[in-house]
């Protein structure tokens, strides 16, 4: 029995020399392995913030650059060089500046609330909405006097009175190009809906979030929205840590406690517009694959006490090596070499961390990518921006050439004409034959058919050049003042017009009357002799915020085969001695739908009546 119990405490001797070393190796391995992963895990977090911040501060540089461009446009310049000189604003030059913020607006993208042209005494001059910030006075705004000042700048976020959702207001200088001396600003209200997007795509573990805060301290974005703008996270219990970090400016890891639970957060700056952003996830969901790892390798030294310390130890070297490889890799990611890939063959959990690793670092590669592409198409938008305005501005300054020679140098020799063929026709009318006389009226009748043809282009030109501001429009009402116009034709004719329930929408009111004009007085025209115009002006909505109205008659009808020629300047389907007219009424109909964003069609045959149908925006939230 003596060998055995020597044998069993040379056994126990020898398991506890083995024991020890491998204890303690193990301990020294597993405290290695979570601290490692645990550094991970914070750079990691850390780097999500910043590319966060990177991606927020980018965007909104963009606008802000975009703002600036605005100030270089020469009409939005004269606009307000007039109003700084004390001249008197034309209401054209104030209708182009509207008109062209307003495509610029529209280009831009919906996260613009409004663009306004600020004059030197602070109030608005023209504003993206046609006018329905004109007039508002800007005085004491910060970000006013900073523009005044020589800086274009990014004001504080708060809360739209308009929209109720959170903006930012963009300023920059506009200057005189004679005097260099500021003369008015350009403002815009962003809404930063989609600085919130940003920050909610970014997913972190289970749990975590990010939001941003602002120089004051208050909540620009939130998972609970009840603390945009209302909630000072200096004032929030718990946050002490990180509020410390927001105050000094700082970026870095810190620790804090809310509602019991641990939470790691990362505090990033995006320093071009002084805002902070901090991605929070609890403790316990950061430091898993740690504690994973931690109690694998608690496992696996369990399993080794029964074999050679020299084994344990050596297996315990295989799993430093794999984590300080990642954590390597992650300090060289923070460094902003998205390249770097881990290239170890590593088996197990230590594969799957490496690919998570991986597949981390090709999201964030792709993420800069897709960030510098964007940046790109915004830029190749403003380039169009400023092609479509220099485009507008000739095309405007083409019609305005021709109107004043239409209205000057075109028209006062018809009237000459006119006018020299009456008085030849009164002092010569006993030495002239019949022939000689029937020359004179038909030049006199080619005389007045041009000054009508001139008219016509004219109203066709100023659809555009002269059209008035969109405001609301009750179409009974318009169509009932037509009526009262087309009163004597109509018991001339002895027709009948049904006039059916019709909505409210936003146009011209002027343009939209002589629409109507035209239509009716077509359908009053163009009707067999032998049987009174039989008329029907009707309406339905179509579901998708546009109304359909139609005007259909009894009368001669128009072949399926002109539906598209019908809608040219001068398109004539019948002779002067059947019909009246210059073939403009239905090409300024066209112009005039086309400008309130519609469409109006042929529908009809010959001798079966003609039906016009045009489709109109309905006003929001108008119902017929």
């Amino acid at each position: 029995m003596l060998p055995t119990k020597i044998g069993t405490k040379l056994v126990l001797v020898g398991l506890f020399l083995v024991i020890m070393p491998v204890l303690l190796v193990g301990f020294l391995a597993v405290n290695q392995s979570s601290q490692g992963l645990s550094a991970l895990a914070e750079q990691s977090l850390l780097t999500i913030s910043k590319n966060l911040s990177t991606s927020i501060d980018s965007n909104l540089t963009y606008e802000l650059r975009l703002v600036e461009s605005l100030a270089f446009i020469d009409n939005i310049i004269q606009l307000v060089e007039t109003q700084a000189s004390g001249g008197a604003i034309s209401i054209n030059e104030l209708e182009l500046v509207t008109s062209e913020i307003s495509q610029i607006k529209s280009i831009a993208g919906e996260h613009y609330s409004s663009i306004l042209i600020v004059g030197i005494d602070s109030k608005t001059l023209a504003s993206s909405d046609f006018g329905k910030l004109a007039g508002l006075d800007l005085t004491g705004r910060k970000y006013l006097k900073k523009a005044f000042a020589g800086t274009p700048n990014i004001g504080n976020v708060v809360i739209s009175r308009a929209s109720g959702k959170p903006v930012c207001t963009a300023a920059a200088p506009i200057r005189s190009p004679r005097t260099h001396k500021i003369i008015g600003a350009v403002v815009s209200a962003i809404y930063v809906d989609y600085v919130a997007n940003l920050a909610s795509e970014v997913k972190v573990q289970e749990s975590g979030y990010s939001y941003v805060v602002d120089q004051r301290g208050l909540y620009i974005t939130h998972p609970r929205k009840e603390n945009i703008l209302k909630l000072n996270i200096t004032e929030e219990p718990g946050l002490g840590p990180v509020a410390a970090f927001l105050q000094d400016s700082k970026e870095g890891i810190a620790e804090y406690q809310l509602k019991g639970v641990t939470k790691v957060a990362a505090i990033s700056q995006a320093r071009g517009i002084g805002w902070q952003i901090v991605t929070a996830v609890p403790k316990s969901e950061l430091l898993a694959p740690a504690n994973a790892l931690k109690h694998l390798i608690l496992g696996i030294g369990a399993s080794f006490l029964l074999v050679t310390g020299g084994v344990f130890f050596l297996f315990a070297r295989s799993l430093t090596g794999p984590i300080n490889e990642l954590q390597e890799g992650a300090e060289i990611i923070g460094t902003g070499d998205l390249e770097h890939q881990i290239h170890s063959g590593f088996k197990g959990e230590f594969a799957t961390l490496a690919r998570a690793f991986n597949e981390m670092s090709a999201k964030l590669k792709t993420s800069r990518q897709q960030l510098e592409t964007e940046i790109v198409e915004r830029k190749q938008a403003e380039v169009l921006i400023q092609e479509i305005n220099a485009e507008l501005k000739r095309s405007n300054e083409e019609l305005e050439q021709f109107a004043f020679a239409a209205s000057h140098d075109m028209q006062e020799p018809l009237r000459k004409i006119t006018a020299f063929g009456e008085r030849l026709k009164q002092h010569c009318q006993e030495t002239l034959d019949e022939k000689g006389t029937d020359y004179l009226d038909r030049m006199s009748s080619a005389a007045s058919r041009m000054a009508l043809l001139i008219d016509g282009l004219l109203d066709y030109a100023r659809v555009s050049t002269k059209g008035k501001p969109f405001s609301e429009i009750s179409l009974a009402s318009e169509v009932a003042e037509v009526l009262n116009d087309l009163e004597y034709r109509i018991q001339a004719e002895e027709g009948e017009i049904i006039i059916g329930e019709l909505p409210t929408i936003s146009g011209d009111h002027l343009q939209i009357r002589q629409l109507f004009q035209n239509l009716l007085g077509n359908a009053l025209k163009f009707h067999p002799r032998s049987e009174p115009p039989r008329i029907r002006v009707s309406s339905r909505e179509l579901g998708t915020g546009f109304v359909e109205i139609s005007v259909e008659d009894s009368g001669i009808g128009i072949d399926p085969q002109y539906a598209e020629r019908i809608f040219k300047p001068f398109q004539r389907l019948h002779g002067r001695d059947e019909f009246e007219g210059t073939g403009m009424g239905l090409a300024i109909c066209h112009r005039i739908v086309k400008r309130h964003g519609g469409s109006i069609i042929l529908r009809g045959n010959p001798d079966h009546g003609s039906t016009f149908v045009i489709t109109l925006p309905l006003l929001s939230g108008e119902k017929i």
